[in-house]
């Protein structure tokens, strides 16, 4: 869902270093860049970004944008329908 640790790696910059950077604890990170932790607030995405120099729409993987799109399919078939 996120890319936050590609980035993170492209930039030479430790879990530990990016949480000291942006405020956002480790154990935050370290659930994002997994998989485990699937969901965190937008601040805690803008500080993230911020911290690697990056648009806050860089750091959210492909796959997350498809998602969207075929929610968003599903509701314009819906909204047809009603």
């Amino acid at each position: 869902m996120f890319d936050i640790k590609s980035i993170r790696l492209k930039e030479n910059i430790t879990q530990e270093r990016l949480s000291e950077i942006s405020g956002v604890s480790r154990a935050i990170i370290a659930g994002l860049e997994s998989g485990a932790r699937t969901n965190t607030s937008t601040d805690t995405l803008y500080r993230i970004a911020k911290a690697l120099n990056v648009d806050i729409s860089d750091i959210f993987l492909p796959d997350s944008s498809n998602k969207l799109d075929e929610n968003d399919n599903h509701n314009k078939l819906f909204e047809q329908e009603a």
